[in-house]
């Protein structure tokens, strides 16, 4: 893709991400994934997880906190901190407990959700644990959360990888 092309398609993107998000584009992400043909695809992939889904704001962000608490990525955190706390999903007092091993503060079905989501990130998700999870969210909202978790996962691994730190926020 020649240079003029990649930025195009750089313009594009970030136009998109502030029409759904309403907020600054994460720029050295989405510079990062104009560099690969399947980029902009995936960028509609996750715009669409963020935006279109039908869990509630308040779990798929403590999914992706979750998640990317567990593996590190300071850059994920950043802005999903940032994204919850705009969308009223996680108060500042949760979002700084998210990462903690003690889940006695959280409502029964969020335990589920975080103790899901670290099995899942472990590469080990117990059967009791996925029939609970089947019963509380049914069908289409258990496929959504695995997604919600596989995409941050990805998510997680390709920001640590690349070694992209948080954003400043605009001003």
């Amino acid at each position: 893709m020649s240079e003029d092309n990649r930025q195009a398609q750089f313009a594009r993107l970030a136009q998109q991400f502030d029409e759904k998000v309403g907020g600054p584009a994460p720029n050295a992400l989405i510079d990062a994934i104009t560099k690969v043909a399947m980029g902009e695809a995936w960028c509609h992939f996750a715009n669409s997880l963020l935006h279109d889904g039908s869990l509630s704001a308040r779990e798929r962000e403590l999914a992706i906190l979750r998640i990317a608490s567990r593996r590190g990525a300071a850059y994920v955190i950043d802005g999903h901190r940032r994204i919850a706390t705009r969308d009223q999903a996680l108060d500042h007092a949760e979002l700084d407990r998210i990462a903690n091993v003690d889940l006695s503060a959280w409502s029964p079905r969020e335990q589920l959700l975080i103790r899901a989501a670290d099995a899942i990130d472990a590469g080990s998700l117990p059967e009791t644990l996925r029939a609970s999870l089947w019963r509380e969210l049914g069908e289409e909202l258990l496929i959504e959360f695995g997604l919600v978790i596989g995409q941050y996962i990805l998510v997680s691994t390709v920001t640590t990888l690349l070694g992209l730190e948080p954003e400043q926020a605009a001003a």
